[in-house]
């Protein structure tokens, strides 16, 4: 089944069997293996009664086991008030996860029972068998993170708790900083008391710059924007060394410099950046103490029109990664041996993308077996 035809928002199943996307003001769920054909589960009239200004769905993904569905739904477009849902793919229904208007970007932990949510002022967790969420952090005015913005949370792989980025600003964004906090579920309530010191690493930067993450928590990348120029900033920390280092990675003007992702084992990150290639490449990979290599076998003139470039690369799990190339949908394997492996086109497009010109799709951790039965 293909990825195009009206389709805005696709989500994956983590065990590949379904995929979720928004249509016609719906939210619809099919089946890949085997192919069941598209019904919908959150329909336009039900999301209409919900308020008398109607509301629409702007965040959606399945729970790591695949068996539910969260969204957040808006009202009138201005994200002033975000409501939580979620549907059991067995039931019918949508219910109401926490009080109206306390719903935001959230995270699910991989064992799906917590989540973080995060609203402009607030960092909550909520996990099942609370009767409201629990705040973590609270932001000041100065430090909002917008309204339907959210900070980098990355869960631990045993679900006991959680990494994120936070903002403090002492008198206004200029003497603001970014701060690296280590979460231990069982220790939220001392952190809101103030009682458990989770600091770990305090980063100059600004509440609107993006920060990402490792998976293993071990590093993450900061883009920092002054004026014309973007600083890629890695911060890591070793085995061997139990505190973390700063370092600008590469600068270049802002239009001509993004962070994709990093790799599943975090041992890389993807960036595009201009060339200093005859190959013409503009899609790097590189570990955080190594120059950066071409990424894709077939590379693209980087002269070439601006939707012809490869964009949007997602790992689908450490030896493959997908991305949009002419609108439409490849994959190839990832080779640091520099072993050349031609890309495949999935679907040949166009994949639909939101209003914004970014593309949205997600895979699961061994979304290789839906991507074989394209």
């Amino acid at each position: 089944m293909g990825l195009a035809g009206g389709v805005t928002h696709v989500k994956i199943s983590p065990d590949c069997q379904r995929l979720a996307y928004l249509q016609g003001e719906q939210l619809l769920v099919a089946g890949i293996n085997p192919n069941v054909s598209p019904k919908v589960v959150v329909p336009s009239d039900y999301l209409a009664a919900l308020d008398t200004k109607g509301g629409r769905i702007v965040q959606f993904d399945f729970s790591p086991d695949g068996q539910t569905i969260y969204f957040i739904v808006s009202y009138s477009g201005d994200f002033s008030g975000l409501d939580l849902f979620k549907i059991e793919i067995s039931t019918t229904m949508p219910v109401r996860v926490i009080d109206p208007g306390l719903g935001g970007n959230y995270s699910l932990s991989p064992d799906s029972r917590c989540m973080t949510i995060t609203r402009a002022n607030q960092l909550d967790v909520y996990c099942k068998g609370d009767s409201q969420p629990q705040r973590v952090f609270l932001f000041s005015n100065e430090c909002s993170l917008g309204a339907h913005m959210g900070v980098d949370v990355q869960w631990m792989t045993n679900s006991s708790g959680f990494y994120v980025v936070i903002p403090q600003c002492d008198g206004g964004l200029e003497n603001g900083h970014l701060v690296f906090e280590q979460v231990p579920l069982d220790k939220v309530a001392d952190i809101v008391a103030s009682t458990f010191p989770s600091s770990v690493f305090t980063i100059l930067g600004k509440p609107s710059d993006k920060v990402d993450i490792s998976p293993d928590g071990k590093c993450l990348i900061h883009q920092e924007d002054t004026h014309d120029l973007r600083n890629l900033h890695v911060v890591c920390r070793t085995d061997s060394a139990p505190y973390f280092s700063d370092s600008i990675y590469v600068s270049y003007p802002k239009n001509e410099l993004e962070f994709s992702g990093w790799s599943p084992d975090s041992q890389y990150f993807v960036i595009s950046m201009p060339s200093n290639y005859n190959s013409g490449s503009k899609v790097f990979f590189a570990d955080p103490g190594s120059a950066a290599q071409p990424l894709l076998s077939e590379q693209i003139a980087e002269n070439a029109d601006t939707s012809n470039q490869a964009k949007d690369i997602r790992w689908v799990n450490n030896d493959l990664f997908l991305f949009i190339y002419k609108d439409g949908l490849c994959k190839e394997p990832f080779q640091k041996s520099g072993q050349v492996t031609g890309m495949t086109w999935i679907d040949n497009g166009p994949i639909d993308h939101d209003p914004n010109g970014s593309y949205e799709f997600s895979t699961g951790q061994t979304a290789d077996n839906h991507v074989k039965s394209q």
